[in-house]
């Protein structure tokens, strides 16, 4: 039985109410309302058609469909006596295309952060920038390989495209003009949306505690199952983005793609939803397994230090000393 203190406890009831005293009071409940809203002040509602789904699945299916994702995970103590390992994979539906894999390293030990321009971010910010920006282009350089081999109809990223736009942008121009050139559609699928452009555009309209709200929780069980709305007025680096609800569960995905390719996104929110489980997290089948493929663990990592950094550097660099905890 898992012992807690009278402090703890009162702690977390505590945050509760707080939580709910920011987020959920006088917070407007009613879908219709809410929907009401979205097309008054951002697009119209629309179902996404299933019509013609098998000819779409089949022209799709052709060319192939490629998933492309990555991973990252540390071994260490704080900043900055750490390693992280990252990788990333492409993998294609159609099964004569062979997967592709990316990896690298990362570890403040062996950073030049002369190299990094601002000079008010302290090597700790600086180191964390590299680290995020250097899984970006990995990803991107996986994504642009899988584009060359697999000549795919579409790639699918799990994660927005703006990321790849503000980590790395030369790269990721570089890769959006081939995939321009080459017709091949690209699009990010984001599960966890963090932005919160919806309740800026309802100001007025809500409460003055709700107008930061994230697109999360403001469009939970806003939409019905194959339902979507662009987000008018909304573009960064050519790319502009949708939510879309996928199916049973109540929240919404976001969709971001290229503006260049909106012609095709209809026919791409179809073909999206026919590879979704009804009764799944509302994330394509594809984008899941390669999602679950591609995932670094803890314990994959701890055996790859073991085994191949030098035991004196692990000792004196790495390893935490409260693993070496005898009681």
């Amino acid at each position: 039985m898992l012992k807690l203190s009278r402090e703890l406890k009162e702690c977390i009831v505590d945050a509760n109410q707080k939580i709910k005293q920011r987020y959920l009071h006088d917070m407007i409940r009613d879908k219709q309302i809410i929907r009401r809203m979205i097309n008054l002040r951002i697009n119209k509602i629309r179902q996404i058609s299933t019509n013609s789904v098998e000819k779409l699945l089949e022209k799709y299916g052709q060319k192939g469909i490629v998933a492309v994702d990555g991973s990252i995970c540390s071994e260490g103590s704080c900043y900055p006596h750490y390693v992280s390992i990252m990788q990333a994979k492409a993998k294609a539906t159609k099964k004569d295309a062979d997967e592709i894999i990316k990896a690298d390293f990362h570890s403040p030990l062996i950073e030049d952060y002369d190299r990094i321009e601002n000079e008010e971010s302290s090597n700790e910010e600086k180191d964390e920038k590299i680290r995020i920006n250097k899984l970006a282009v990995l990803e991107i350089i996986t994504a642009s390989e899988a584009l060359k081999n697999m000549n795919p109809t579409l790639i699918m990223t799990d994660g927005p495209l703006t990321r790849y736009y503000n980590c790395s942008r030369d790269e990721w121009e570089k890769f959006a003009s081939q995939v321009i050139e080459t017709d091949t559609i690209v699009v990010g699928v984001i599960e966890e949306i963090k932005t919160s452009e919806v309740a800026k555009r309802f100001r007025g309209l809500i409460p003055e505690r709700q107008e930061s709200m994230y697109d999360r929780e403001m469009l939970f069980g806003a939409l019905e199952k194959g339902e979507g709305f662009i987000l008018n007025d909304w573009e960064v680096g050519g790319i502009r983005k949708c939510f879309v609800r996928m199916s049973n569960d109540p929240h919404v995905i976001c969709i971001e793609y290229l503006n260049k390719q909106e012609d095709k996104i209809d026919e791409v929110l179809t073909v999206l939803l026919a590879l979704t489980p009804e009764d799944g997290r509302g994330i394509p089948l594809w984008l899941d397994i390669v999602d679950a493929e591609v995932n670094i663990t803890q314990k994959m990592v701890k055996i790859l230090v073991e085994t191949y950094i030098d035991s004196e550097i692990r000792h004196r660099m790495i390893n935490v000393k409260r693993e070496t905890r005898k009681y």
